[in-house]
């Protein structure tokens, strides 16, 4: 049964925009890919040591690692800075792909 909660945007459902996602994740970590980031702005990290790897797009980031899988999305009545604070652990690069706004719109907001 597919997954009927939707995204902030019409005809995205979690299942596909993450089957999306790992599916991109997968061509890059084969070509030997350790950072990118794609024309629709979406990006992708792998640590060559560890081999975790962290994939955003607008409203979504999956991390991967060698024993879990964990996503997070967007709730739609969430604000842009309820949004960051929540991925704080994440790069403002990341957090800016999930938000839909550049690494140093990020860097310079202000917490709370």
């Amino acid at each position: 049964m597919a997954n009927d909660v939707m995204l902030n945007s019409a005809d995205r459902s979690i299942d596909g925009e993450v089957r999306d996602l790992l599916g991109l994740a997968t061509s890059l970590e084969a070509l030997g890919v350790r950072k990118a980031e794609t024309d629709g702005n979406v990006r992708y990290v792998r640590d060559a040591q560890t081999g975790d790897m962290i994939v955003a797009g607008r409203d979504v980031i999956v991390k991967k690692t060698n024993a879990t899988l964990g996503v997070l999305i967007a709730l739609p009545d969430a604000s842009q800075d309820e949004v960051l604070a929540d991925l704080e652990s994440f790069t403002q690069e990341m957090r800016g792909t999930v938000v839909g706004r550049s690494q140093s719109w990020v860097s310079q907001r202000k917490p709370g």
